[in-house]
């Protein structure tokens, strides 16, 4: 009932995976959100205005939980690839062979990866585990590892590769790097 209560007066709360209770804990200068321990059952009412909670008359704040979200082969549908331009005649950009074979490669990638490294691979590309609108690939000459701007999803990945293993062994440092700072490897 509790559960159900808080769901009604907030209904963004029904998707988010859960939510959990929290309370304002310390002195009058020094004012920290303390959790508000979940006992086996749930929340109720009765848990809340009982002594053991400890709250009183004090204020109850709500934070919502993520859930996992899975990660499905829909990344691929928020792809922009790269395109060459008919008008151009950019020296410094890469052939279309080039982009067509790496492009593959991060598409093969894609396809054959596990929930988590597709995971990995929007919050190195994206800067989050959460899917855009949209994100760009560039193929780029380079002789680098993959980089993202972050910022603005783009993920440029160097045209350098010429076999699926050497780019997957690329993409795994640059994914074991996500924790470390932007996708710096």
């Amino acid at each position: 009932m509790f559960k159900t209560t808080i769901e009604e007066n907030f209904p963004q709360l029904k998707d988010t995976g859960g939510f959990e209770l929290l309370r304002i804990s310390g002195s009058t200068r020094t004012r920290n959100l303390g959790l508000i321990p979940c006992p086996d059952n749930g929340y109720t009412v009765g848990y809340i205005r009982s002594p053991i909670c400890g709250i009183g008359q004090a204020t109850i704040y709500i934070r919502p939980l993520q859930k996992s979200i899975p990660v499905d082969d829909s990344i691929l549908e928020r792809i922009v690839w790269p395109a060459k331009e008919l008008d151009d005649d950019d020296d410094e950009e890469c052939s279309l062979e080039d982009q067509c074979r790496v492009a593959g490669f991060l598409r093969s990638f894609i396809e054959n990866a596990s929930c988590e490294q597709r995971k990995a691979l929007l919050k190195f590309w994206t800067g989050w585990e959460v899917l855009p609108g949209e994100m760009s690939v560039e193929v780029v000459n380079s002789q680098s590892f993959p980089k993202s701007s972050t910022c603005f999803e783009v993920l440029r990945i160097p045209a350098r590769y010429q076999n699926y293993e050497s780019f997957f062994v690329d993409m795994q440092a640059c994914l074991a790097s996500i924790n470390t700072g932007f996708g710096l490897v």
